[in-house]
């Protein structure tokens, strides 16, 4: 038996804004149901992890990849995996420094989409982390 494709869902326990309440609709999909929200909760942010991971590492160039994850909210692998593609891509250079490792930013790399291709990672990160901060 095959529910409606879509119904009013009940308001959420969180106290939505009353005027987006009635955009709430439950919606079946694969048969699997969920509910759409309206964006308004402010659970995203303006950089992605790879951004977050970058700043990270400017600030502190010696930083161990199990400091790295929490400030950016990720796994240490994620983190891990985050830098190899940084490190592969030409974005970070990764030297071995003893048994720990330092990492540079390249910062005449530029950044990727086309919106901002013209921007460097160094005036990037001088704009985020600034000049003194920088590691």
């Amino acid at each position: 038996m095959r529910r409606p494709a879509a119904t009013i869902a009940a308001a959420p326990p969180y106290d939505w804004p009353r005027a987006g309440r009635e955009n709430l609709v439950q919606q079946e999909t694969n048969w699997v149901s969920r509910i759409v929200f309206p964006v308004t909760n402010g659970d995203w942010t303006f950089l992605s992890n790879y951004g977050h991971v970058l700043v990270s590492l400017a600030r502190d160039p010696e930083a161990r990849m199990r400091d790295v994850a929490p400030a950016v909210g990720i796994t240490e692998r994620a983190a891990q995996q985050i830098v190899a593609e940084l490190v592969g891509q030409g974005y970070l250079r990764k030297e071995k420094v003893g048994r720990r490792n330092r990492y540079d930013v390249v910062r005449g790399a530029h950044l990727r989409h086309e919106l901002e291709s013209q921007v460097t990672l160094g005036d990037f990160l001088e704009l985020v982390v600034g000049r003194s901060q920088q590691g």
